[in-house]
């Protein structure tokens, strides 16, 4: 998250991370067939599908986030003031008080109940709430209230609970249990209920993302199922964010694809028991193993997808997580027999390998649970990196797992990869017209356009989509207190900014980004908000400019795609227009009349390649070679399309140093992108210039 900065940080011993070597021959069978397919004459996989999804982060959940999402107040309520502290399921242990608000809380009747007895208060400002028709049942030991904001309550916002008695006898003051605060106009409730307007804004887009309702960052330690949040915990959930029963619950509410974040320490069962509770439901404690008549949590319902993410931006240094990865990446680098060193190159390459390799675990995980048919039509794994491949994070673990695993076609591990395309960020000067209408105007920025462009020819290029987890304007970054908090405020609520986004968004999309989720609805900082907190709003906000922009995207045509050569025709492979991506040492930028330079590269041999983004307006089959200067030994080159090998061919006989055509090989291209490999299958070298397509 480009500019994002932690709220707080925290420090706790490092759980032991037992390593594991995943099952090669599993991912192996996933992945196999590509080669063949082409082979037999069948497209190579359109890796392009859903370019016109969009998604969002969710909040934290909390007092201070202006999300309103929730019906009953108190799962976005913090319990301070116990002196006896909680219980394992958030009960306070004695007398307490319930902090509910930091912002703005709307005016009526909140329908208050808990286990217990207690002597009720009440702050609110500016206007005083009221505690009326409290009522206490001795044999269902429920205690029952009416608070009563008679108008918008701003600032902070609390009920004192003093006297408390768990039952009827207790002696001492030791808290209540089974709290709830009803939000006006909805019933009490044992379900998961959210509010009517959340529900509506989270509509606005097709993914929700979980990673600051599951506290990915910082403080969650979750290493065994035994550590999850469950479902009935009270209050709010930090640090070990929500439950999976909430986000499963607001999926089904929403009818929207849900994306969950694998805790950094987790173990294999949990990453089990995580898969069976999204297919099968849980008791409200362990996850069903087989579909129930009647699942006390239920499953995802039918239709709806999981993105599933190992961790989050374990590069960032400013999240807790990244320095807790550190000592479990040296581990596996000084065990020869780890996956990552499976080939002796981990060294400059540890981190990048070994995010991806617990990436890959997770995938083999939902496999085992879901099944191969629902992997990426249902279940789709995210290898998540830094935009633009930022130190070779992305590439590197994508090479890796092409190793490890034997295939060049990725798509059985992982749905997609990609980065944070996070954009105008910085300092403007808000009373200079002038400053801000050039701000506006420099979107798309060129930079983060070269970066899309990056990520989408590295992920394709391996059978996955350009998937943003994160990204979208963040003005204002860098710039401190009121400061910040002004630009921010100025800018998101301009309507300039959803012109400005939209063109981004168009280019994200002309250059072969697939699905973008946007950050983020509210909690996590001015710059990033899509609430408008300027309108003190105390309902779920979808009237804001950057939700208006995201609601126009349902009737907007996507952009048309502008990225790569066009088939059929010649693609200069050293014309930059090309946006060729070479892999190799430094000699492969050698200039040679127009080529690039392949070769054998000592133990790693034929490791160099490069990969070349095509485009098409329609699916067709075409005859395709390439033009290299001649080498006197006559090199052959192996061609791939979006991960699965099509054919080698080979240099004709040629006078060193002239270019000349290779023979032709055919390949069947689905219409949109496709991205091919070239890569030297035998000989010392080769100088590709030229990727001709003729249409058969």
């Amino acid at each position: 998250m480009s500019g994002k900065t932690m709220r707080r940080n925290s420090s706790h011993l490092l759980h032991h991370l037992r390593l594991f070597v995943v099952p090669l021959v599993v991912l192996l069978l996933a992945c196999g067939g590509g080669s063949d397919e082409a082979a037999a004459g069948k497209p190579p996989a359109q890796v392009q599908g859903s370019a016109g999804q969009v998604g969002i982060n969710l909040p934290q959940l909390s007092y201070w986030d202006q999300s309103f999402a929730m019906a009953d107040v108190v799962r976005q309520s913090s319990i301070t003031n116990s002196a006896g502290g909680l219980d394992a399921d958030g009960a306070p242990l004695s007398d307490f008080n319930l902090f509910v608000s930091s912002t703005n809380i709307g005016a009526g009747t909140y329908k208050l109940s808990f286990a217990g007895q207690a002597v009720l208060g009440i702050n609110a400002q500016p206007e005083r709430g009221r505690i009326e028709n409290q009522r206490y049942d001795a044999a269902s030991n429920l205690t029952t209230a009416d608070v009563v904001l008679p108008g918008i309550s701003v600032r902070n916002t609390w009920l004192t609970f003093r006297d408390t008695k768990r039952s009827a006898q207790s002696s001492t003051a030791d808290g209540v249990t089974k709290l709830h605060l009803w939000r006006p106009g909805y019933a009490p409730s044992n379900d998961i209920v959210f509010t009517r307007e959340f529900i509506q804004a989270m509509q606005t887009v097709q993914v929700l993302r979980a990673m600051d309702s599951l506290n990915t960052n910082t403080d969650n330690v979750t290493v065994s199922w035994a550590d999850r949040t469950r479902p009935d915990y009270i209050g709010r959930t930090d640090p070990r964010g929500q439950s999976i029963e909430w986000l499963v619950a607001l999926a089904n509410a929403t009818g929207r694809d849900i994306w969950v974040n694998v805790p950094i320490f987790a173990n294999e069962d949990y990453m089990t028991k995580l898969a069976q509770l999204l297919r099968y439901g849980s008791d409200g404690n362990l996850p069903y193993t087989t579909a129930q008549a009647h699942p006390a949590y239920p499953p995802l319902n039918a239709g709806l997808k999981v993105y599933v993410e190992y961790a989050n931006e374990l590069w960032n240094w400013g999240f807790q997580a990244t320095h807790w990865l550190t000592p479990i990446v040296d581990a596996a680098a000084a065990d020869p027999s780890h996956p990552i060193n499976f080939d002796g190159a981990a060294k400059g390459r540890e981190r990048a390998r070994y995010i991806a390799w617990r990436s890959a675990l997770i995938s083999e995980k939902f496999r085992a649970v879901w099944g191969a048919e629902n992997m990426g039509s249902r279940v789709r794994p995210i290898l998540a990196s830094q935009v633009g491949n930022a130190n070779a994070l992305l590439s590197e673990g994508l090479i890796w797992a092409a190793g490890y695993y034997k295939t060049n076609d990725l798509s059985g591990i992982w749905w997609g990869g990609g980065g944070a395309p996070y954009y105008g960020g910085g300092s403007v000067d808000i009373k200079n017209p002038t400053a801000v209408q050039d701000y506006f105007d420099a979107q798309p920025e060129q930079k983060v356009v070269d970066k899309i462009k990056l990520d989408t020819v590295w992920t394709q290029g391996f059978g996955l989509r350009n998937v943003a987890y994160e990204g979208g304007p963040e003005p204002g970054t860098g710039v401190k207190g009121e400061a910040g908090k002004a630009i921010a405020n100025t800018l998101n609520t301009d309507p300039r900014m959803a012109q400005a986004m939209s063109r981004m968004h168009d280019a994200w999309n002309a250059n072969g980004g697939d699905l973008f989720v946007y950050y983020n609805y509210t909690s996590m900082g001015d710059p990033w908000r899509f609430v408008d907190e300027t309108k003190n709003p105390t309902a779920s906000d979808t009237s804001s400019v950057k939700m208006q922009f995201l609601a126009s995207l349902a009737t907007r045509p996507v952009a048309a795609l502008t990225l790569g050569g066009a088939v059929p025709g010649t693609v200069a492979l050293r014309d930059p227009a090309a946006e060729v991506v070479h892999r190799g040492d430094s000699s492969g930028s050698w200039a040679n009349n127009g080529a690039w330079l392949l070769r054998e590269n000592g133990a790693n041999a034929h490791n160099e390649f490069l990969l070349v983004p095509v485009r098409t307006t329609r699916a067709g089959r075409y005859a395709v070679s390439v033009v290299t200067l001649a080498k006197k030994e006559r090199p052959s080159l192996e061609l791939l399309v979006n991960g699965q090998s099509i054919d080698v061919v080979t240099q004709p006989p040629a006078d060193a140093g002239a270019a000349v055509a290779s023979s032709a090989a055919e390949v069947n291209l689905p219409e949109g992108l496709s991205v091919v490999r070239i890569q030297l299958k035998e000989g010392a070298e080769a100088w590709p210039r030229d990727l001709v397509f003729a249409a058969r």
